[in-house]
């Protein structure tokens, strides 16, 4: 007989809930739900523009990874991703043994603390399902901001926006979160607009920095730009490859972006592919991203990233 905590919503500690909207997330990864990409694109459009209407200095944003290096030329997502396949079947496997082991999962007594941090579940032993390995899977956005000034009082007040309008990160409340993403892809199955946001990756950029970056790799060069994220608190992160990122997935929110940005990614663009054969750019990514090299190898979505490099040869 399955144990129920009456105090709280039995959906929120449950692991055959968690185990159907990672069923759910499959089915997105492999293009049965939102297959244009055009409800995501929406979504994250709304949020750029929830973020401009109240931060002075907001010139554009684009977003990275899923759908965008998984589209074809008709934007239609790429079906049948081993990858995706294999991803999502692990972690369907480790909550089917979990629940061999308790019916109801146990992280989220931490995370309802006032005083949780995620860097506390790195050293706990209570389960190998933590919040981070389920999330890691799970849908999100990963939106980039421009702005004049990539500064603390910029940087704050999208913080702001961001805890306001609720598209903030994953890691302080999974179930949450996973709750929040449940009713995002039944929405878009339905054909209604979401009453909320995935989870949100968010950075952000300064123009001028940006619009370098994009002279530097219209150059032929592999650059570098500040960005900072939001995590627990703004990390100045070093890990992006803005490069990688330009090449392999890059895609600007032309709705909510100044035309200024927009010219800089078209010269790059253009550029680069005057630097580079397609061959070359292929190997390239292959060569920066495990990941990538993973996709690749599923041919339709290496016959998207080489359509779409191709298609920059004619700018």
């Amino acid at each position: 007989m399955r144990v129920r905590r009456a105090f709280f919503p039995e959906t929120e500690y449950d692991l055959a809930a968690i185990l159907r909207v990672n069923q759910k997330n499959a089915d997105y990864l492999n293009g049965a739900i939102d297959p244009s990409g055009e409800g995501i694109r929406n979504m994250a459009t709304c949020a750029l523009r929830e973020i401009r209407r109240d931060v002075d200095g907001f010139c554009g944003g684009y977003g990275t990874g899923f759908p965008y290096h998984s589209s074809g030329k008709d934007h239609q997502v790429i079906k049948d991703q081993p990858e995706f396949t294999r991803y999502t079947g692990e972690l369907s496997n480790l909550i089917r043994r979990e629940m061999a082991v308790r019916a109801l999962w146990p992280c989220p007594s931490c995370q309802l603390g006032a005083d949780f941090t995620p860097s506390q579940c790195v050293d706990c032993n209570i389960t190998p399902l933590k919040p981070r390995t389920i999330m890691k899977v799970m849908p999100d956005m990963d939106t980039f901001v421009i702005c004049d000034e990539n500064d603390k009082k910029t940087r704050d007040a999208i913080w702001s926006v961001a805890q306001d309008k609720g598209f903030t990160q994953s890691d302080f409340n999974t179930n949450e979160s996973l709750t929040r993403i449940e009713g995002v892809l039944d929405a878009w199955v339905e054909g209604r607009k979401p009453a909320s946001y995935l989870p949100i990756d968010l950075h952000v950029i300064d123009k001028n920095d940006f619009i370098q970056a994009c002279a530097d790799i219209g150059d032929g060069k592999l650059t570098h730009s500040t960005i900072w994220s939001m995590h627990a608190e703004w990390k100045n992160n070093k890990s992006i490859d803005f490069w990688f990122d330009f090449v392999f997935s890059m895609t600007p929110y032309s709705r909510v972006t100044d035309t200024e940005i927009l010219d800089a990614i078209d010269e790059a663009r253009s550029r680069l592919t005057r630097c580079y054969s397609v061959d070359q750019l292929v190997d390239i990514v292959m060569k920066r991203s495990y990941r990538a090299r993973q996709l690749l190898q599923h041919e339709p979505t290496m016959e998207a990233l080489r359509e779409k490099l191709s298609s920059w040869q004619q700018i």
